[in-house]
């Protein structure tokens, strides 16, 4: 397939949505995405792959793809895995740089632009977007959720740390083998080794939800870490979020305190508690019970759909 890479002077861009169970964010996250305020880019297409639904999201999908030929869903019997979808969706893709966003987010209305923007300079390989959490600081595990992603945010800022919303040029990374289960991690340590240069856009952002209970946040944070240690041995991935950085995370951590109250602090310390304890199981999972995570269950409190907040 002859892949697009610029229609006239703008790039053109295949969207991949990689979808289980995701009834109740998918519609809102197509709109978003069909709204997308657009001078430099084209959507060509939105992908969504559809592994082995069993809500609504197929009929969700199929109601888009009717007002918009843009949206095209492809199906998988059953759920096999995120490279699975991933890889079907870089196979049907027509665009040379493609994106790939989480079925559980929500783009803000300039994110894509923002986001693909520097694949304007050929050097540009891979560029990864802000996560923004709608959790309410109000409870623990919302202000968990705000500080890892506020930590993550600064991480990156000094060395590419990708999640949940990526773009890339497709020739880079045509498909992802199939005996590994981190994506990003994957894209994130070939691409710089093929050439080209990756590039942190924070002023494309989008919404997620993090998990609102002990039992899913921890679940979550060692699936996190046992995939970051596969990565690890499989392909040589560095975690900018890895032991050997905790010092540096602590900091940012601290400093994200000023200002902040006596609870505020005591949530911090159980915070670092709740990840060094997920840190451990996530280690006893991939070194002992050999848990690889290529076909993990879903963490519920995380799919809820996300309203964008009023400006």
């Amino acid at each position: 397939m002859k892949m697009n890479q610029t229609i006239g002077n703008k790039i053109s861009i295949s969207v991949g949505i990689c979808a289980y169970n995701e009834a109740e964010n998918i519609g809102l996250l197509l709109q978003s995405l069909l709204t997308q305020k657009t001078t430099k880019i084209i959507i060509s297409e939105i992908i969504v792959v559809s592994s082995g639904s069993t809500d609504s999201t197929d009929k969700v999908v199929k109601k888009f793809a009717k007002k918009d030929s843009r949206v095209k869903l492809l199906t998988q019997r059953s759920k096999e895995g995120k490279i699975s979808a991933i890889n079907l969706f870089l196979k049907k893709a027509s665009s040379g740089i493609v994106v790939l966003e989480n079925a559980d987010t929500l783009p803000e209305k300039d994110a894509l632009e923002r986001l693909v923007i520097p694949f304007f300079d050929k050097r540009v390989g891979l560029s990864g977007a802000r996560p923004i959490v709608v959790n309410s600081l109000d409870s623990f595990f919302g202000f968990a959720n705000h500080l890892l992603w506020d930590i993550h945010h600064q991480l990156a800022r000094e060395g590419l740390k990708i999640s949940e919303l990526i773009a890339f040029r497709k020739e880079l990374v045509p498909s992802i083998p199939i005996d590994i289960s981190g994506d990003e991690q994957y894209i994130e340590t070939v691409i710089p080794k093929k050439g080209s240069t990756s590039k942190y856009t924070p002023l494309a952002k989008f919404r997620l939800r993090g998990p609102e209970n002990l039992h899913e946040f921890i679940k979550q944070r060692r699936r996190c870490y046992a995939i970051q240690l596969d990565a690890k041995k499989k392909f040589g991935y560095y975690r900018p979020t890895g032991n050997k950085n905790l010092l540096k995370m602590s900091r940012i951590g601290i400093g994200l305190l000023e200002g902040k109250g006596v609870k505020f602090i005591i949530w911090v310390a159980f915070a670092a508690v709740l990840e060094l304890v997920s840190r451990m199981l996530g280690s006893y999972d991939y070194h002992i019970a050999k848990e690889i995570y290529r076909n993990w269950q879903p963490v519920k409190t995380t799919k809820k759909a996300i309203i964008k907040p009023s400006r």
